[in-house]
């Protein structure tokens, strides 16, 4: 089975590359891939296939989009067992786009070309991309959310989809030094911001006079300038996590592998941290589903934080968590090695047994 891939989707942030590199690894030991370059820097390309060719398995590239989607279509029509992997992460839809809908639905029709995805969220579904979602999902079996929330939205169009967890489960959970360190990683919130700054402020209030030291990062680019403000308000030091370049991702591991805690709103933060033994809590607001429903997924719920409940409901929650660490890292150890083997399955079921 040949499996193409577009690296030119998904490449900003740390999260995204990890998610990526993991999916594509375990994809290599079962297939050959495939991969369009495109716009995505050399330095990225050069991170992905690294890890492909170390676990041995061919990757071929091309950057030249013509090239690419010419063999794509020929594949399509005339190589039985062609796929085409679509993008992980957060894929909903945040409008229409009547040229991507036309491109898929034209592509969904090829009959040699099927389509999977594993390790996304599909909390919004737009019109246009209804019918080649729902084709593909019949005739390929191997279209999967990692949230119930999203599997529940593709089910009121009638789509099938499989639920598999978040790929960053895939990584290998190493256990960290108890300490006095918290990361606290966060997205702007998209209202009330006064009052979630507020909170923020009660909660390193609270974090210093246990005696913990707290520290603001950020793995996305756009996110520095919530967390200068907060670690600047807060009087707290800032944990530079490398936001590109070739070896960003060892670094960012490095950073992480002396965090006892993270507190954070970023589902790919919070799970990186969490291999490197980080106990990983989510503040979320109750509306919230894409974080949420990946740690209640994984049986971490009781992780949860609530940003609409009364500060001292909040302030008992952590405090509990923060005198728990070992039960808890226990917890977190189990979900990575759950949700690592329900991925493989599921990689074997989609793409055949690994090679290695």
């Amino acid at each position: 089975m040949n499996v193409y891939f577009s690296l030119a989707t998904q490449f900003e942030n740390l999260g995204d590359e990890m998610i990526n590199t993991l999916l594509l690894r375990e994809v290599s030991k079962r297939c050959r891939l495939v991969l369009f370059a495109g716009s995505a820097p050399n330095w990225y390309v050069k991170s992905v296939t690294r890890e492909i060719n170390e676990v041995g398995h061919r990757v071929d590239i091309i950057h030249d989009k013509t090239k690419y989607i010419r063999q794509l279509m020929l594949a399509g029509c005339f190589s039985p067992g062609t796929t085409i992997l679509l993008s992980c992460g957060d894929v909903s839809a945040k409008g229409s786009s009547s040229r991507k809908s036309l491109v898929m639905n034209f592509l969904s029709r090829l009959p040699f070309l099927t389509f999977a995805q594993v390790g996304a969220s599909r909390l919004a579904i737009h019109d246009t991309d209804v019918p080649w979602l729902k084709r593909t999902s019949i005739r390929s079996g191997k279209i999967s959310v990692r949230d119930r929330y999203s599997k529940a939205e593709l089910a009121k169009h009638d789509i099938r989809a499989d639920l598999v967890p978040d790929l960053a489960f895939l990584m290998q959970c190493s256990p960290s030094p108890a300490g006095r360190r918290v990361v606290i990683m966060l997205r702007e919130p998209g209202n009330n911001q006064d009052e979630f700054s507020k909170l923020i402020a009660q909660i390193v209030g609270k974090l210093k006079a246990e005696g913990y030291n707290p520290e603001f990062a950020w793995q996305v680019d756009r996110d520095s300038d919530f967390n200068r403000k907060l670690a600047t308000m807060t009087n707290c030091d800032i944990l530079y996590i490398p936001g590109a370049g070739q070896d960003r991702k060892s670094e960012a591991l490095d950073s992480y592998s002396n965090a006892p805690y993270i507190i954070s709103n970023r589902l790919h933060g919070l799970l990186i941290a969490a291999s490197q033994g980080a106990i990983p809590i989510a503040l979320l607001d109750d509306r919230e589903r894409k974080v949420r429903g990946v740690l209640e997924h994984a049986e971490l719920g009781d992780l949860i934080l609530s940003t609409d409940t009364d500060y001292e409901e909040t302030f008992d929650k952590l405090t509990a968590i923060l005198k728990s660490r070992d039960v808890y890292q226990s917890h977190v150890a189990n979900a990575f090695n759950t949700e690592g083997r329900h991925i493989c399955s599921a990689l074997d079921q989609y793409f055949g047994k690994s090679s290695a």
